[in-house]
């Protein structure tokens, strides 16, 4: 039983990263294109709840992320590209902030914001601590912690997994929204003729791939044991065989 338990927790960022790509495909089988996402009503609600969610489950996992790798047993794994990693988490939640201002402002009682609406010195500075707390939140050294709270056995091990759940829907809404039909909509709108066009597009998809699509996997990068170098080629080689099946498909 705990050999089981072992390859879960050892397994658990694969079983991350493959459930979020399958969940935010099938999320586009029910909004085909970003118009039918952010056309609707609850648009602003959907970016505000994601939020709150990713937030919660970065909040839930950081103790007992924090508590393996103190252990020398299990230090952390150096993340290549952080500092691209940074700038494009910091990039993504700053405007998820901005696209759930409408529901926060509903929420909070306040009137809706005009049409002509231009940001002023509070809500910029809003704008800029929201997404700058929670990328620190994120990406914070997670080892070297003090342990002085001892819990009941199995208590951190259920905190965690609702923290996975949590930080699973909520990547999943922002992959949907940020990649499928963000980075890689744009690339399938894209002529690719020649052999330069091919290059253009695989030296691009890896940009975005760093910017975009890597960020919101931080916390499970730092602590995974197995070839995630392998399996992450794996998943941007799926990723670019779609776009190019798609472009020779239109």
């Amino acid at each position: 039983m705990e050999k089981e338990k072992q390859s879960l927790w050892q397994n658990k960022p694969a079983l991350f990263d493959w459930s979020v790509v399958v969940l935010s495909t099938l999320l586009g089988l029910f909004f085909p294109s970003l118009g039918d996402f952010a056309g609707t009503t609850g648009f602003s609600f959907w970016m505000l709840g994601a939020l709150v969610l990713y937030t919660t489950g970065a909040v839930l996992k950081d103790l007992p992320l924090s508590r393996r790798l103190s252990s020398p047993a299990t230090p952390p794994r150096q993340v290549p590209f952080l500092l691209f990693l940074l700038i494009g988490h910091w990039i993504l939640l700053l405007t998820v902030t901005i696209l759930s201002e409408n529901a926060f402002r509903a929420l909070a009682g306040m009137p809706p914001l005009p049409a002509n609406y231009s940001a002023d010195g509070t809500s910029v500075t809003f704008y800029i601590l929201v997404p700058l707390f929670i990328t620190w939140l994120v990406f914070r050294t997670k080892s070297n912690r003090r342990k002085r709270r001892v819990y009941p056995p199995g208590f951190l091990d259920k905190i965690e997994w609702v923290a996975d759940i949590l930080l699973f829907l909520s990547v999943s809404v922002f992959t949907f929204l940020f990649w499928e039909k963000g980075a890689l909509a744009m690339l399938k709108s894209r002529q690719t003729a020649t052999v330069g066009d091919v290059w253009f597009l695989f030296v691009f998809l890896a940009i975005l791939y760093v910017l975009v699509f890597l960020p919101l996997r931080y916390l499970y990068f730092i602590e995974d044991r197995s070839s995630y170098g392998k399996r992450l080629r794996y998943l941007f080689g799926f990723l670019l065989l779609r776009v190019l099946f798609e472009l020779i498909s239109f």
